[in-house]
């Protein structure tokens, strides 16, 4: 069976549940970061250059394949994503946030596309869920009028989260993951003048650990003949290296190729395969999902009105 991911993308309502029952339920510590002061991002109807209005009067902020995202809505996503962040780049803001509701949109399409639905038991039961932790009723109320939630948006949101773990689990498959293993060796120079000619000996039969021993600036693998032993990508301090390693074939060398350390010369001795671990396999799966989405992006009609 394919595995479903958490939500991705800016799924705060999770987020905001967890901290909302963090730290013991130290609820004055909760509504005094609650009522920090927030300014949304709100465009007048006679700015210029004008927001486009919708057929009700209201201010569109973009269009995805003609379906409307509202000045209003993107104010109160904007307002909410100010309670878990504080961006020093307000340009960046605001675009995460449109981009999110973009892209939640493109998988609201998809989801009727594909013809899946949730139900409003589904969401009465994940509702239930997230009362639970907040059961107190005078409680709840403040909590959703500190994080800018109506009941019928805080549902919303929760349709929202529902429907997006539904079109995961039909479009991301991490059963059959494997991870690359690589062994090869380098040599690192500070110039490509002297890779090329490291390179070219390597050419003229020359032995590739006796190279390195001799040149390569490497401290950690010069004596091994600049052995780095089995890596995968996320070992090395330059992960591009083992990218371009394993362009290589097994007993190939090639370079130079540079990285914020140098200039290397890289020889991959052997590969191997191994099954992804759960970590591996989670971030696999959002790499999968997050092609998808550039993917829907691609084949969309998206207009962007602000940012």
């Amino acid at each position: 069976m394919k595995r479903t991911l958490k939500a991705l993308g800016l799924c705060v309502v999770m987020v905001w549940v967890l901290v909302a029952c963090s730290g013991g339920g130290d609820s004055d510590t909760q509504a005094t970061n609650a009522a920090a002061p927030v300014v949304p991002p709100t465009i007048p109807p006679n700015a210029e250059p004008a927001l486009p209005l919708n057929d009700a009067g209201v201010q569109l902020v973009a269009r995805v394949n003609g379906a409307e995202i509202t000045l209003p809505v993107f104010e109160r996503s904007f307002s909410r994503s100010q309670r878990v962040s504080d961006p020093d780049d307000y340009d960046a803001a605001v675009d995460l946030v449109l981009t999110a509701l973009i892209e939640q949109t493109l998988i609201d399409q998809q989801a009727t596309v594909m013809g899946m639905t949730v139900s409003e038991e589904e969401i009465e039961t994940q509702y239930q869920d997230m009362r639970a932790m907040i059961p107190d009723d005078g409680e709840w109320q403040l909590w959703l009028e500190n994080n800018l939630f109506t009941e019928a948006e805080f549902r919303q949101s929760l349709h929202a989260n529902l429907i997006t773990q539904r079109v995961q689990a039909a479009v991301v498959d991490t059963n059959n993951v494997s991870i690359t293993m690589i062994h090869a060796r380098h040599i690192l120079v500070p110039t490509e003048a002297e890779a090329t000619t490291i390179l070219a000996r390597l050419d003229g039969g020359e032995d590739f650990g006796q190279l390195a021993a001799e040149f390569s600036q490497d401290p950690n693998t010069r004596e091994a003949g600049g052995d780095l032993g089995w890596f995968v990508r996320t070992d090395l301090t330059v992960p591009e290296l083992a990218d371009f390693a394993q362009q290589l074939q097994p007993g190939q060398h090639g370079g130079p190729f540079v990285t914020t350390i140098g200039y290397h010369v890289v020889e991959t001795l052997e590969t191997s395969q191994r099954p992804a671990t759960p970590e591996e396999q989670y971030n696999a799966g959002v790499l999968q999902f997050n092609h998808w989405l550039d993917l829907m992006r691609g084949n969309a009609i998206i207009e962007r009105y602000i940012n």
